[in-house]
């Protein structure tokens, strides 16, 4: 296609050699000769009231490294081992007898190298227990889409926002309205909330009826998405509540930048609230959704 079309050029982004003859191109080469080690991955299993830790380390690297290989739980180290990785191979360090003081482990390896981020892997150990989840949605396949990719939920669908009574002698751990509310929201779980207007929560700032660019906020939600950007074709601003953080704004393009959705912690229970319909969004089209969700 670049050949045939004429006065284009073509910009190449790679990371190893490439052909470029007869083509108008500019070749952009982002190969590293810096070495890199990563976490692949931590696993475990249980023995008794302890586990044994599984972590695979890959070097993929031109020469073999040795890295010190550590194992924490939350903030803490448990113990350190020192492994020799050899040129473009992987090793499994094991960890045996590890005491269970937690739910949350992560396994590091040592040294700056290309890519820092893969120098740590989390691994989160479930009690066997299936969350209830409740979707007040009329239909919205990337809403469901991302669901199912969370293990251990099991999710329950209604089109008709008058049937959450018929579900008020059961408990769901999150309840999510999806563009329907609830005069009567529930007394207990946590509640997540898209294109919604609910007082019982906040007030709206204002409903946003251009088109706007949204950016993530720094906070927890989006601290592994550097970066966020996309389209919305319209959305509600909220008063951010005294107990909540913002995550995602509008860019505030000749205008203040306005607060399109939060969350936060309140006598237990969680509260999200997330300004505008999927539907009405590029947002669903980048891989940062579903890691958001």
């Amino acid at each position: 296609l670049a050949l045939d079309s004429k006065g284009l050029q073509t910009l190449v982004i790679t990371d190893s050699s490439i052909d470029i003859e007869n083509l108008d191109a500019m070749v952009v080469d982002v190969y590293s000769d810096m070495p890199n080690v990563a976490v692949e991955y931590v696993s475990h299993g249980f023995k008794e009231s302890e586990l044994d830790v599984l972590v695979k380390v890959t070097n993929f690297s031109e020469e073999a490294v040795k890295r010190d290989v550590s194992l924490y739980q939350g903030e803490n180290l448990i113990v350190t081992k020192e492994v020799e990785i050899e040129a473009n191979s992987s090793e499994v360090v094991y960890f045996e007898d590890v005491d269970l003081n937690g739910s949350v482990y992560f396994a590091q390896v040592s040294g700056k190298d290309a890519c820092d981020e893969d120098n740590i892997s989390y691994d989160v150990l479930s009690d066997g227990t299936e969350r209830k989840v409740l979707l007040m949605t009329r239909a919205n396949v990337y809403l469901e889409k991302a669901l199912n990719l969370i293990p251990g939920i099991a999710v329950t669908k209604s089109e008709d926002i008058s049937s959450i009574e018929d579900f008020a002698k059961q408990e769901f751990d999150l309840y999510i309205f999806d563009s329907l509310v609830s005069d009567n929201l529930p007394k207990q779980g946590n509640i997540i909330m898209f294109g919604c207007e609910c007082e019982e929560i906040t007030q709206i700032d204002d409903f946003i009826a251009d088109g706007r660019i949204i950016h993530g906020l720094e906070s927890n939600t989006t601290k592994y998405l550097d970066g966020l950007s996309f389209g919305v074709a319209n959305t509600y601003s909220y008063k951010v509540p005294d107990y909540a953080t913002p995550f995602l704004a509008t860019n505030g393009v000749g205008e203040e930048e306005a607060n399109v959705a939060f969350i936060g912690e309140k006598q237990g229970r969680t509260f999200a609230m997330i300004g505008f319909d999927l539907h009405n969004s590029d947002f669903p089209l980048y891989m940062e959704y579903p890691l958001l969700m």
